[in-house]
């Protein structure tokens, strides 16, 4: 039987090009969030509970799973480093200057994420379905991702476009996170939501 080679970590060029995934991930963990808007754009706008059927229901189930997936991997991304950690894998403290490590859901929710989102347990079958806060969950995620990417345009100043790259990844975060409370606030206002 062969033994397994270890990978190898990340090295400073591949983290400067796995940017752009992480990219990827921080923009996906409001998915929910904008597909609620661009189908529901009243409900979205009054905060008027919607019930859907059928495949609507389906989509948005598939939607919201995709959604949490994202907000694990950003758990993940971020968490404290820990012995375990898979060499290949992408964690925030392998970037250079940035040491806000920390969980950005309370470690007990990784590990829901984990057996409930992740894999195929018997969880939902002995405890039952869990309510996840989606809102809040994508929203302190957005604030990590905001914060490590200007981290990362001070981090490598020294490289122009990557430095210029970082602070734009920012800024559609930043300008991301304030579209999704800004329409959230619109939804609870008494205002909007008692509207006859």
């Amino acid at each position: 039987m062969d033994k397994q080679t270890i990978p190898a970590p990340p090295t400073d060029e591949e983290l400067i090009r796995a940017l752009p995934d992480l990219f990827y991930v921080a923009t996906h963990c409001t998915a929910y969030h904008r597909a609620f808007a661009s189908i529901y754009p009243d409900a979205a706008a009054t905060g008027a509970e919607v019930r859907h059927n059928g495949e609507l229901q389906r989509t948005f189930n598939a939607i919201t799973e995709a959604n949490l997936m994202f907000i694990r991997k950003s758990a993940e991304f971020f968490k404290p480093k820990t012995k375990g950690d898979k060499p290949d894998s992408l964690y925030s403290y392998l970037y250079p200057q940035y040491t806000q490590q920390g969980w950005i859901v309370p470690e007990e929710t990784y590990e829901e994420f984990h057996k409930r989102v992740g894999h195929i347990t018997v969880a939902e079958a002995r405890h039952g379905k869990i309510m996840w806060p989606i809102f809040e969950l994508s929203m302190q995620a957005l604030s990590k991702w905001t914060g490590f990417f200007a981290a990362m345009a001070k981090a490598y100043q020294t490289d122009a476009e990557t430095a210029k790259q970082c602070a734009e990844y920012a800024n559609v975060i930043r300008k991301e996170a304030a579209d999704v409370e800004k329409e959230a606030e619109r939804a609870r206002s008494p205002a909007v939501r008692d509207k006859p």
